[in-house]
């Protein structure tokens, strides 16, 4: 059975997917989060959910908050944002920090129901615009670096960003202490930052980056 989790706090778009899910295929149990804290306690009691629908405006999220702890926390499940934020930069950052795919609510009815059918089939679904068109800022430069690192690199950079000592990391990801302190060193030259709190800062400010806008678009309507 494929397991979909549903983290939206908007009641009328999250029954939409559910029905647009149950169209899509029958084998499958989904679950439905309100709120980081329910995302988190979800994940901790399944850990293996296949695939999360994530908005990136629920409550307790700031900017692209939720997306990294996925990714540091739960590596092999797959996230599909689906969020009213549709510039080119939003899109471009959260691909490069880990997101599989990319749902505007804006879709009419039937093209939201192909692209949930692209992602739960193991595709992915991003906009038609191209985002390299248009040119990338600060933030998103680092977003591209961050892709750039290779998977468990990236694992750690987001534990850093949570604050996490090389010890408490390497419990994590199941590594030496000392192999976390290698790696946070070619993560300080990859990034061209010498300095762990430099790149602590950094991570946080890009992660959080669109939460005022996020804020301010909570009353966002289903598509």
């Amino acid at each position: 059975m494929f397991s979909i989790a549903i983290v939206e706090d908007h009641p009328v778009f999250k029954e939409a997917l559910k029905q647009l899910l149950s169209r899509v295929t029958e084998r499958i149990s989904v679950t439905e989060s309100s709120s980081f804290d329910e995302l988190k306690r979800h994940l901790e009691a399944n850990p293996r959910t296949d695939l999360i629908l994530l908005d990136l405006s629920i409550p307790g999220a700031e900017g692209m908050s939720a997306l990294a702890f996925v990714r540091y926390h739960y590596p092999e499940t797959r996230v599909a944002v689906i969020s009213g934020h549709e510039d080119a930069g939003t899109v471009r950052k959260a691909i490069d920090l880990g997101a599989h795919s990319y749902i505007p609510k804006s879709l009419a009815l039937e093209p939201l129901l192909a692209a949930l059918q692209t992602v739960v089939e193991g595709g992915s679904y991003r906009p038609k615009f191209d985002p390299s068109n248009v040119p990338p800022d600060a933030q998103e430069r680092l977003a591209q670096k961050v892709t750039a690192l290779t998977p468990q690199k990236r694992r750690i950079l987001y534990g850093l960003a949570e604050g996490k000592l090389n010890k408490q990391i390497g419990y994590d990801l199941g590594l030496s202490e000392g192999t976390v302190k290698n790696h946070v060193t070619a993560i300080l030259r990859h990034l061209g930052m010498r300095r762990r709190t430099e790149v602590v800062a950094a991570m946080q400010q890009l992660l959080a980056a669109e939460n005022e806008s996020f804020d301010a678009d909570q009353g966002h309507t289903a598509a």
